[in-house]
Formats: C-alpha cells, structure tokens, sequence
C-alpha cells in the first residue's frame, strides 16, 4: 500500500475551473510532498467542462511533481455519492488530503508553516496514533460562528498543545480540508458517506436540490470516534469567502488583529486573518486560543447592553 494521496472534488459551476486553479497553484507553491503521491480528482459533471480542461492544463504545470488522475463519469452525483466514489481510489493509499477544488494554501509568511508542513503532519499522524488532522484557518468571529471553531477549541476539548498541533479530544467529521487514516474511517463506519437519489435514480445532493449538504451532516458525530488534531491557525481557507484569491500582497495590506506574537504576520491569538475590531475590543489576553467561545460569550452579552441602550435613547 502507498502510503500517501490526494483527493478533489470538484463539479460544474461558474468559475469551478478558475477556483481549481487556485487550490492546485496555492498548495503546490505552498507545500512539498511525498514522494510518489498520487492527486485523484473526481469531477461530479461533463467530459467537456472547462474543469476538466483545467485539469489538464494543471497536469502540465505540476505533472513533474505530482501525478495527476482524473476521473469523471458525465454525471453529477451529489457530494456524498461523489466523495464516495473518489474515496474508492483514496483508501488504497494509508493517508490522503481531501481537498474541495474551492480551497487556497496560504504562504509561510500568512499561514506561519514552512513548505514541510505536509510531511511533519504525516510523520505526526504515523508516531501519535493520529487519524485526522484538520487544515482549515478561520478569517473572524463570524466565521468561528459558522463553522464552530470556538467551540472544539474549548479548554475541555484540547488535551495537548505543541508549536504545530492542537490535540482534541473529539471532532466532528467535515469535507473541510484534513488529512486522515482512510482504515479507519471505514472501521468506524464514516464512510460510507450517505447518498441521495429520489426513485428515478436522480440525485438530489446537488447544488440546487435539497438534500445540499446532508452527506456530511449525517456524518459529522461519527467523526466524533476520531483521534483528532488541528494545525495550530490552519493554513487553507474556503474560496467562497475569500477575496483576495491569490493576491498575497493585498491581504498582507489588510490582515488586522492587537499585535498578538505568532508565527506569522497574522497578529490574533485565534488565527484570525481579518479580525473585526468590534469583537477584538471584548479579548482576554491573558488567555490563549482556548478561551474563543468564553470570548463570544463577553461580546455577545456586550451586544445585548448596546442593543438595550440604542432602545432607550429612542
């Protein structure tokens, strides 16, 4: 068995070539890999996308470095169904990245991790019985709402922290970007992922349909079963809400936050890339990364004394 592959997926939508791009160039320039790795790239569309197309071009920029496997049905099948396919190739390898095709490596210099991040995760999962490592960054509080860092970040949950990794005592299952032991999400069946079609054979986890995202929600306590870790700030962020694209010397131009020391020019003790000022103004710095949901706790009381206040003046 290799020991190491990636997996993508992608689908036919506006710009989907053009956000494949930037996840392949930004984790490329950003990281070096395993030898032999092998990056599976499951398109959930047609043979004459311009992602596939992409594909291609891409093959030609990195093929040197990386071999590139594209596999597409001319179909779309929905997430799960198509996570599930991809994985059918993923599991014969020990470790693999998932990796959506909307995702953006950050440099050193923003994410705070040199290009062997990847190995010395690898080299972590294989010594410390690790079975997922999550990768994403979180840009404010309003991301931390969305997606929940706050709370699996709590002091309860983090049962060590080191310079790269914080280790959790439970996290749930997420097409966010991680590394895993493909066994042992099968073992604990995670996977398969759940799958939905109505009785003609249509999916209806698509895009527009209405069981969006019900794949991975279905999954998400079974994740729960995983010894998990976090690397410390992350190093990707989600295409979707982020603008800057590849443009690093703008974001170096906006990056906020009180000064707090890192790694990396990024100065909040969360990782935040774009702190509001609003949400810094309520921050404990005698505490660590830890104390993220207290710390929404202290502004969302806050919010209730201003909201009171506006209603008296009136």
């Amino acid at each position: 068995m290799n020991k190491f592959s990636i997996g993508t997926l992608t689908h036919d939508a506006i710009k989907r070539d053009l956000y494949l791009e930037l996840t392949i160039n930004t984790f490329m320039e950003n990281t070096n890999l395993p030898e032999d790795t092998v990056w599976f790239i499951f398109h959930n569309g047609q043979s004459d996308s311009p992602v596939v197309e992409m594909v291609r071009k891409m093959t030609e920029k990195w093929g040197d470095k990386v071999k590139f496997m594209l596999l597409c049905e001319n179909k779309n099948y929905g997430v799960g169904a198509g996570i599930n396919k991809l994985n059918e190739f993923l599991k014969l390898t020990k470790y693999s990245l998932f990796l959506e095709g909307d995702w953006l490596t950050l440099p050193s210099d923003i994410g705070g991790f040199d290009k062997d991040w990847l190995i010395r995760s690898l080299d972590m999962m294989n010594n410390d019985g690790i079975e997922q490592v999550q990768l994403r960054k979180y840009q404010n509080d309003v991301d931390d709402r969305q997606f929940g860092l706050g709370y699996w970040t709590r002091p309860s949950n983090v049962s060590k922290v080191t310079d790269e990794y914080v280790y959790l005592i439970e996290r749930e299952y997420t097409n966010n970007p991680h590394i895993r032991n493909n066994q042992r999400y099968y073992e604990l069946n995670i996977f398969p992922l759940k799958e939905f079609f109505d009785e003609s054979g249509n999916p209806t986890e698509t895009k527009e349909s209405t069981h969006w995202g019900q794949a991975e929600i279905s999954a998400e306590n079974s994740g729960k079963q995983l010894k998990s870790a976090w690397l410390l700030g992350g190093i990707m962020v989600h295409g979707d809400h982020w603008r800057f694209d590849d443009n690093w010397d703008l974001v170096k131009k906006e990056i906020t936050g009180c000064g707090w020391k890192s790694k990396s020019i990024i100065n909040c003790k969360y990782g935040f890339t774009l702190p509001r000022p609003e949400f810094c103004v309520h921050c404990n710095k005698d505490k660590d990364f830890t104390d993220l949901e207290e710390h929404n706790w202290r502004f969302e009381r806050n919010l209730d004394k201003e909201y009171e206040s506006q209603l008296n003046k009136q």
